[in-house]
C-alpha cells in the first residue's frame, strides 16, 4: 500500500492517493502520517482518493477499522471523505465501513463520485450547484 499526500490550500483539505492493497497495517501508518500533517497544518478535513486500491481486507477487518481509528487519534471534528470505485467487492466493504464510522462517531462518508466528496468536504450544497467542485490531482 503506497500513498501521497498533498496539501490543496484552496479548499484547505489534506489530500491522499492510495494505492495498492489495502492493509490495516498500512491504513494506521498512513492514519498516522495524516494526524501528523493535520496537526503541522492545522487542518481537518482529508480527501481520501482511494480509487487505485485493491481490497484484500475481509468484512471483520472492516467491521473492526472505525475503533482502530479511533485508537489512533481520530477525532469526531476530523472530516474525511473517502472516493472508491464501485464494483461488488467494494461497495459493500465501504457501506460497511461507511455505517460502522457513524456508529463509533466519525465523521467519515465514503463516496464514488469525487466532485461530491469535494463538495461535502467544503460544505456546499451539492444539489444547488453546477459544474465540478474541484479537480482531481
Amino acid at each position: 500500500m503506497h500513498w501521497t499526500i498533498a496539501y490543496d490550500d484552496a479548499m484547505e483539505v489534506i489530500r491522499v492517493t492510495v494505492q495498492g492493497d489495502l492493509t490495516v497495517e498500512g491504513i494506521n501508518a498512513m492514519t498516522a502520517a495524516l494526524l501528523g500533517e493535520s496537526r503541522r497544518l492545522d487542518v481537518y478535513r482529508f480527501l481520501c482518493d482511494c480509487r487505485g486500491i485493491s481490497l484484500g481486507m475481509g468484512l471483520a477487518q472492516i467491521y473492526r477499522l472505525p475503533i482502530g481509528l479511533r485508537r489512533l487519534g481520530v477525532k469526531s471534528y476530523h472530516m474525511v471523505a473517502l472516493v472508491y470505485s464501485d464494483g461488488p467487492l467494494a461497495t459493500p466493504r465501504f457501506t460497511i465501513f461507511d455505517d460502522r464510522c457513524q456508529n463509533a462517531g466519525l465523521n467519515h462518508k465514503v463516496f464514488t463520485d469525487y466532485d461530491l466528496a469535494c463538495l461535502w468536504l467544503t460544505g456546499i450544497n451539492w444539489s444547488i450547484v453546477s459544474g465540478p467542485a474541484c479537480v482531481a490531482v
